[in-house]
């Protein structure tokens, strides 16, 4: 399965821009796609390219190439190309909207996150852009982009679009968006590491996602997010690894999850 995507990046102002804020923005591109793809998409293959150079402002387009085994668990449609690019660009927004300071606060919930700036201004992004937060490697990418550019002639400001998403940042930010953010600042709560926490949840809606054939891996499943489990259903196990119970794409159990 291959889908391609691409982010256009655009040093604004003039026709002639430095060659070391190029290859600084390019390699600030690369680590960034590599880091998100090693988190998020570690079984998908990206090839990234540059293509079409625009006359004016000096501008290239960032391209996406996902290249993925495609099964009957594979979701439909999963752009991996695109979510890839979404990543990139959301991690630009992140480090504008943080103003070169540690957030206050980060609480995931459902499928996304909110953060908080200094100034207790929130945003809220998709969990997969939380990717920026696991080391400092998407930010340090993010800030020698920025501390390359800043103070050279004939950059005006960055501009990074996907699709119809457009993120406009002039050269005034570039000074504080050049200041590197420790992420092992972030504040999360969490319960003591002495206690334990046990819920049961029943008549759960659960779509397999890959099913264990031979009893010796777990089984990936799909709720309100991505689980693996073992099953305890000991004649339901049976079924499916013998053979007479055979599983199929769309398949979802219903059971009581702990």
């Amino acid at each position: 399965m291959e889908n391609k995507s691409s982010l256009t990046f655009t040093f604004q102002g003039d026709h002639e821009v430095d060659a070391v804020s190029i290859v600084t923005a390019m390699q600030g591109l690369i680590k960034i796609s590599n880091e998100i793809a090693k988190q998020n998409y570690p079984d998908v293959e990206f090839r990234l390219a540059v293509r079409a150079l625009v006359p004016g402002s000096l501008s290239f387009d960032f391209v996406a190439l996902a290249c993925a085994a495609q099964n009957l668990f594979t979701p439909d449609n999963m752009e991996y190309a695109k979510n890839l690019i979404d990543c990139i660009k959301t991690s630009f927004e992140i480090k504008s909207f943080l103003k070169g300071s540690p957030p206050r606060a980060k609480k995931e919930q459902g499928g996304f996150i909110t953060i908080e700036n200094k100034n207790g201004s929130k945003m809220t992004v998709p969990v997969s852009a939380g990717v920026y937060f696991i080391d400092s490697t998407i930010d340090q990418s993010i800030t020698g982009i920025f501390a390359e550019s800043s103070g050279r002639q004939g950059i005006s400001g960055i501009r990074l679009e996907h699709g119809k998403s457009v993120l406009d940042i002039p050269a005034k930010e570039f000074t504080t968006l050049s200041e590197k953010i420790d992420v092992s600042q972030i504040e999360v709560s969490k319960l003591p590491e002495s206690r334990e926490v046990i819920v049961t949840r029943q008549n759960e809606i659960l779509y397999i996602r890959k099913p264990d054939l031979l009893s010796k891996t777990k089984w990936e499943f799909k709720s309100d997010k991505y689980i693996t489990a073992d099953v305890e259903d000991k004649a339901f196990l049976d079924s499916v690894q013998s053979g007479k119970q055979s599983i199929v794409a769309r398949m979802y159990i219903i059971a009581d999850v702990r």
